[in-house]
C-alpha cells in the first residue's frame, strides 16, 4: 500500500489523507445528492462542472477549436475523434496515392 492510501493516525479512513476528500467522495459518489439544476430544463447534477458542460445543449457554446479546420466543437473528445478521423483520411489518402504512383511506374 502507498502511504496515502494507508490507514494511519492522521488519516480518516483508507484511501483518504484529507477528511475533505473523503467527504467529497462520500457526497459526491454515495450519498448523490444532486445540488446543482439546470435552469432550462431541470436536469440535476452532484457537480458545478456536470451542469456547466450540460448548459452548453442550450446554449450552442463551442469552446473547442480545431486548428487545421477552423471548426468548433462542444465537447474536448469531440475535437479529439475529429482529428483522429482527420489524421486516418490523411494516411489513407497518402496510400492511395502511393499506390496510384506506383501503378503508374513513377517512383516518389
Amino acid at each position: 500500500l502507498s502511504p496515502a492510501r494507508s490507514a494511519g493516525k492522521d488519516s480518516p479512513s483508507p484511501g483518504f489523507s484529507q477528511l475533505g476528500n473523503m467527504k467529497e467522495h462520500e457526497q459526491n459518489v454515495h450519498i448523490k445528492s444532486e445540488k446543482y439544476i439546470c435552469n432550462l430544463c431541470g436536469a440535476t447534477f452532484t457537480r458545478y462542472k456536470s451542469l456547466t458542460k450540460h448548459q452548453r445543449t442550450h446554449t450552442g457554446e463551442r469552446p473547442y477549436l480545431c486548428l487545421t479546420c477552423g471548426r468548433r466543437f462542444s465537447w474536448s473528445h469531440s475535437l479529439m475523434l475529429s482529428d483522429l478521423k482527420k489524421r486516418s483520411n490523411l494516411a489513407f489518402l497518402n496510400s492511395l496515392l502511393n499506390q496510384s504512383v506506383s501503378i503508374q511506374g513513377v517512383k516518389r
